[in-house]
């Protein structure tokens, strides 16, 4: 091939040359014959073999050999591989943990769970009582509590949990006082964001309130019905009578006449 190009340049120059003395037809004639050899020598060129580029191959993934197999789809088939890494690899699509099924798994939603109620279970009445509750969701959805007293409508009480994906203890306090004594049943109730519920209950006994039949003077405790002419008020102060007493009546002094009994 190069050499038949070489000899179509050589005819091009020979024909170059000067033409003395030459008519003009013949001098057309020359023209046509270089423009054909210069068409000649541009097929020549055209057909010369080129470089080809050259695509640099792509780098190598490398895998671990651990086995946590996960379902992935390539093109219309599903199959199982031995782990994320292996599935990337072959640029398949993930479709879930574990290996491949007939049947995809159904990804459900567990309830809460209440871990511990912790408070009295003895109260007197106007007492105030406090109890903490702990729960937990593994879904780590928002969780709502619902609280019964016995003696009361139904309040509800919202807690959010952490942001973390680990499971979270949420730890919730209430407080409560009754009113009459009794026997009376807390129920509590702990919902997530999808209505899954858990339930959980404590007792709780009220006694009536004691009442105190003693009065104090002095740091000297006077029983009920007994009485002196001198006692000790709030700002520190004292009150003397001479011609009545004060007598310790239900836990507070009442002035009485006569004279002291003491």
């Amino acid at each position: 091939m190069k050499k038949s190009i070489f000899s179509l340049v050589a005819g091009a120059m020979l024909i170059a040359q000067p033409i003395s003395a030459a008519s003009i037809a013949d001098l057309q004639a020359q023209v046509n014959l270089l423009m054909q050899i210069l068409q000649q020598l541009i097929a020549q060129v055209a057909l010369l073999p080129t470089t080809p580029t050259v695509t640099p191959a792509p780098e190598p993934v490398y895998c671990t050999a651990e086995y946590r197999p996960v379902c992935g789809q390539y093109d219309a088939l599903r199959v199982t591989y031995t782990n994320k890494c292996e599935l990337d690899k072959a640029n398949a699509i993930y479709l879930y943990e574990g290996v491949c099924q007939s049947t995809p798994p159904v990804v459900t939603n567990v309830p809460p769970v209440i871990k511990s109620i912790s408070g009295p279970t003895q109260l007197q009445v106007n007492e105030v009582g406090t109890w903490r509750v702990s729960a937990y969701d593994r879904d780590n959805d928002v969780l709502t509590y619902s609280i019964s007293w016995g003696d009361e409508p139904v309040y509800w009480f919202n807690s959010l949990t952490s942001a973390t994906p680990r499971v979270t203890t949420q730890n919730t306090t209430f407080q409560h006082s009754y009113r009459s004594a009794g026997r009376y049943t807390i129920t509590i109730t702990v919902s997530d964001s999808f209505g899954r519920t858990t339930t959980s209950s404590i007792t709780v006994f009220v006694s009536p309130s004691v009442v105190s039949n003693t009065c104090v003077v002095d740091d000297i405790v006077f029983t009920e019905g007994q009485s002196t002419n001198c006692i000790s008020n709030s700002d520190g102060s004292r009150s003397c009578i001479a011609d009545a007493s004060y007598v310790c009546r239900g836990g507070e002094w009442k002035i009485e006449g006569g004279y002291p009994a003491i």
